[in-house]
This record gives C-alpha cells, structure tokens and sequence, in this order.
C-alpha cells in the first residue's frame, strides 16, 4: 500500500531536489553474513522490514 508523503518527508524530498550532492540526509548501513544465504527468504524478510516501517513503505 502507497501512502501518501508526510509533511516532513515532502521536505526532505524538495530539499534533496534543490541540493541533491548535499548528503545530509543519506544513510547507509550494511551487514555481513557469514554462512549460506537462502535469497528468497532474506527477499522476503527484507520486504516484510520495508512494509513495517511505514517511513520507507510510503516511497517503495
């Protein structure tokens, strides 16, 4: 389900629109996995944490 932007995700969009090289608002993270992966089972994981964090399932 798409919902609409937030009044504080609407400006942090126009911001990155009217400077997009400033990385204020960029984050990035990343986990190592030791051992065999099943991918469809992380896809699914992956998508259940997009679809339960409503600040990243209104823009996916």
């Amino acid at each position: 389900m798409k919902l609409p932007l937030t009044a504080a995700q609407a400006e942090i969009w126009i911001a990155q629109v009217f400077e997009p090289l400033n990385p204020v608002y960029n984050i990035a993270d990343y986990y190592a996995i030791n051992g065999p992966v099943d991918a469809r089972i992380l896809e699914q994981a992956a998508r259940l944490a997009v679809d339960d964090a409503g600040t990243l399932g209104a823009v996916s």
